[in-house]
C-alpha cells in the first residue's frame, strides 16, 4: 500500500488520501442521519419494485470531485487523467469501506470505538496520525462555521 501512496516520490499523497477520507466521512455521516430518518418513514409505505432498468440506475458513490479539489489544492498546475482518477476513486472507496467496517466492528464488540480507532488499526502509524490531524482540522472548521 505504501508504494501506491508514494507515486512519483510525492510526500503529499498521504495527506491527500487522508483529507479525502475525512471530507467524505463527514458527508457520509450527515447522509446516514438522513437515511435513518427516511428509513423509519419508508416502513409505513408500501414499496413497489421498479423495472429492471430503473433498478440498474442506482448511482455509485464517487469521490472524483473531492479528489480533484484536493489535488488542485496541493498541485494547482497539474492535471489528472481519467484512468488515474478512476484508480484513485477505487482506492479511496476501498479504504473507506475498510475503515467504516472496522469502526463498525469496534463499536459492536467493544461498545465504543470510532473512526480514529479504526484508522489506527488499519493504516500505518504516520498515515493514521496525518489523517487524524487533517480530520480534526476539518471537523473544527465545520463546527466553527455553523
Amino acid at each position: 500500500m505504501k508504494k501506491l501512496l508514494h507515486l512519483d516520490g510525492s510526500h503529499h499523497w498521504d495527506c491527500i488520501c487522508s483529507q479525502i477520507l475525512f471530507l467524505e466521512s463527514i458527508g457520509v455521516v450527515a447522509d446516514e442521519k438522513k437515511m435513518q430518518q427516511t428509513s423509519t418513514e419508508g416502513h409505513k409505505e408500501n414499496h413497489q419494485k421498479g423495472t429492471r432498468e430503473e433498478q440498474e440506475k442506482v448511482e455509485k458513490e464517487s469521490y472524483t470531485s473531492s479528489i480533484y479539489k484536493i489535488i488542485k489544492l496541493a498541485h494547482p498546475d497539474s492535471s489528472v487523467s481519467s484512468k488515474a482518477m478512476s484508480t484513485l476513486n477505487s482506492f479511496v472507496s476501498a479504504i473507506f469501506k475498510h475503515i467504516m467496517g472496522e469502526a463498525s466492528c469496534l463499536a459492536h464488540y467493544n461498545q465504543f470505538g470510532g473512526i480514529q480507532a479504526a484508522m489506527l488499526l488499519l493504516l500505518p502509524r504516520q498515515l493514521a496520525k496525518c489523517a487524524m490531524l487533517e480530520g480534526t482540522k476539518v471537523v473544527t472548521k465545520c463546527t466553527n462555521s455553523k
